[in-house]
């Protein structure tokens, strides 16, 4: 669990939106990086920390990704 996370539940699309255009990051796992909810995020500007690296196969999409290597010792003591 991180701190100062909130899960929300369902929540409405237009919910959904309105919190997207004030969130600068989040965070999207490998499996999926062109979900719905990705793409809303690609859609208002929201940076994307994410574990895959082949995202970066799509040059147009490139920018909205950040690489975060989430097993790492230095990213899991920057959580405490």
């Amino acid at each position: 669990m991180i701190d100062k996370v909130c899960n929300l539940g369902k929540i409405s699309n237009k919910k959904v939106n309105k919190l997207l255009s004030k969130t600068h990051y989040t965070i999207s796992s490998g499996e999926n990086v062109f979900s719905i909810f990705t793409l809303e995020c690609i859609n208002n500007n929201v940076k994307i920390l994410t574990n895959s690296k082949t995202i970066f196969k799509y040059r147009k999409l490139k920018n909205n990704f950040i690489y975060v290597n989430y097993n790492s010792e230095n990213f899991k003591n920057k959580l405490k």
